[in-house]
């Protein structure tokens, strides 16, 4: 009998924890996609970049790469909204010029607005990367 009840507790137990743990995995995923501006489009000296990560929580920062150095700038700090949106007016994109850009949630280091990177940082997710040129 007491080794039925265990068997059975067991049982439960185990179906608790795998169907936690697929819940949990599931809602554990962060993504973060860029809406705009697309990839290899003209934009102007000032122009918004916006998208959405899963996680309204999340800590979203944009970082731009001009193509002609190995100059990697986080943008400012961004307010994502409850539904998960984010915005952010990006400035001083000269005429002709190329720049790489990528948005990335909860990343591995510390970063702050104006802070000058060599590589694009670490993140538990990021989007693609996003080349624009700025309109002459």
């Amino acid at each position: 009998m007491l080794r039925t009840i265990y068997i059975f507790s067991l049982t439960v137990l185990v179906l608790l924890a795998l169907g936690t743990g697929a819940a949990f995995a599931e809602s554990d995923s962060l993504s973060i996609v860029v809406f705009s501006p697309k990839d290899q489009e003209n934009v102007s000296y000032e122009t918004f970049v916006t998208g959405k990560v899963s996680d309204p929580s999340a800590q979203v920062w944009v970082v731009l790469h001009y193509m002609g150095n190995q100059s990697y700038t986080v943008q400012q700090r961004i307010t994502v909204r409850r539904n998960g949106l984010w915005k952010l007016m990006v400035r001083g994109l000269s005429g002709g010029h190329h720049y790489e850009l990528m948005a990335f949630a909860n990343t591995k280091e510390k970063l702050r607005p104006g802070q000058g990177l060599d590589y694009w940082p670490k993140a538990e997710a990021k989007t693609g990367l996003i080349e624009i040129i700025g309109s002459r």
